[in-house]
């Protein structure tokens, strides 16, 4: 600022001087330097601090899509692991449903079987007891037979 003032007064005065700056100047001019360089670099880091808070909110939000993909990640494990454990115990359902059913299908062929059986028993003792009915009818006409020839011998002989 002083060394405007001088060339200001220089210049009225008629005075050009020299055209290089003394060192007194030129430290003065190099201080002026300085003020604009580190007003230009208030300026910038202003800018930089701007962009640096966009960096910073857009890393916060990242950050927070992060946590929300990690919590949404936690979710998703914890309904597999129940998806997992339905599926099992389904799975074990199932499995008792077929050894279940593989017992009663067995039991039912048994059961068919021992039908057969007992039919075929049923068959042979009707046959018996038709042969027993057919054989207790000729039985129970001899009995009459033998009863009517006794009752006729009997007959005879009180008439004699």
């Amino acid at each position: 600022m002083f060394s405007w003032l001088i060339r200001l007064c220089q210049k009225e005065n008629g005075d050009e001087g020299e055209t290089r700056p003394t060192e007194k100047e030129e430290g003065i001019l190099s201080h002026e330097k300085g003020r604009r360089k580190s007003f230009l670099r208030r300026h910038r880091s202003a800018r930089n601090t701007s962009t640096q808070n966009s960096n910073i909110t857009n890393q916060i939000s990242n950050i927070n899509k992060v946590r929300e993909l990690k919590l949404h990640m936690r979710k998703i494990s914890n309904d597999m692991e129940e998806i997992c454990g339905i599926l099992n115990v389904y799975m074990y359902e199932d499995l008792n449903y077929s050894i279940k059913q593989k017992h009663c299908l067995r039991e039912c062929t048994q059961l068919k079987e021992k039908v057969r059986i007992l039919l075929n028993e049923n068959r042979k003792l009707l046959v018996e007891q038709a042969g027993t009915q057919v054989s207790h009818g000729e039985e129970k006409r001899f009995c009459e037979e033998a009863s009517k020839n006794i009752c006729a011998s009997s007959a005879k002989e009180q008439q004699v």
